[in-house]
């Protein structure tokens, strides 16, 4: 996915429905199933001592691929790194995920979290997290997935934040 990375081939798929997407006519399909975490992550710019938050709006299909995990969850993490490319600090991650999960689309925002001394970059991953589950096989939808400064308004840090912009063929 343009301007998304991931150690896993499965970790999500770009979709193309006007109908379903949040907003514009994209939106990724994060393929949550088996024993193995999925993760799409962005990095960007960030500044030491200043606020940022990230968030993403999610839903499950209804129907037979609705999300029915028993221990895993999707959410939205921010996390911080040194000009050595190590994490400095905690993560900040949404609320979770989980079974019994919205079938529309809904916002899940981090908390702010402060960027520790040394950061350089920060890093927003969107993820599914088996825990013990080994036998879920069903997707969760994410869209508009956003990295700030303290307000909404100084956004902009993330790229193709909508799934929108596809890679050159």
């Amino acid at each position: 996915i343009t301007n998304w990375s991931s150690t896993d081939p499965t970790g999500g798929v770009v979709v193309a429905d006007a109908g379903a997407a949040q907003d514009g006519v994209n939106y990724m399909r994060m393929n949550a199933f088996g024993a193995a975490s999925r993760i799409l992550q962005q990095r960007w710019p960030a500044q030491a001592g200043k606020v940022y938050r990230s968030d993403a709006y999610m839903m499950s299909p209804a129907g037979a691929n609705y999300f029915m995990p028993s221990n895993g969850y999707c959410s939205v993490m921010m996390q911080f790194y040194n000009s050595a490319g190590s994490k400095v600090g905690g993560n900040a991650e949404s609320p979770l995920f989980r079974v019994s999960g919205p079938t529309s689309w809904t916002k899940f925002t981090s908390a702010p979290m402060v960027a520790p001394a040394g950061t350089v970059t920060g890093r927003t991953l969107v993820l599914y997290v088996p825990s013990t589950d080994r036998m879920t096989n069903q997707y969760v939808f994410f869209d508009n997935v956003r990295s700030y400064e303290s307000e909404p308004t100084m956004s902009g840090a993330l790229k193709n934040p909508d799934f929108e912009t596809l890679p050159v063929a």
